[in-house]
């Protein structure tokens, strides 16, 4: 399976991020520090343009149920993240198969 990114069309950097490797190993240039909460998932905050985006790896289902959610609270004006986009079909250069990720954006002065 190739790289499936659903994202806003307003948003193509994000194309460029190093989806094929794990979070964990993401490179330092491409992160920015945050202070991040308690979390079972691997949690990487990336800069693109002016933007700062959470990027979280989990598994597609999860991935798909929390942009759902995300973007009903969203239209009911209940303040939370706004999702962006789900990397899914994420594959090492050898082929090995990568959580899916979902994308959000920073919400300033939110705390962990």
């Amino acid at each position: 399976m190739s790289l499936h990114l659903t994202a806003a069309a307003t948003e193509p950097d994000l194309l460029f991020l190093p989806w094929e490797i794990p979070l964990e190993q993401w490179p330092a240039d491409t992160l920015v520090a945050l202070p991040r909460g308690i979390s079972r998932h691997i949690v990487r905050f990336v800069r693109s343009g002016r933007d700062v985006y959470a990027v979280k790896e989990t598994i597609a289902p999860i991935a798909q149920r929390e942009y759902d959610l995300l973007g009903d609270l969203g239209k009911r004006d209940i303040p939370c993240v706004s999702p962006v986009g789900i990397a899914t079909g994420r594959t090492t250069p050898s082929g090995d198969e990568l959580p899916a990720a979902i994308i959000t954006r920073h919400l300033q002065f939110s705390l962990p």
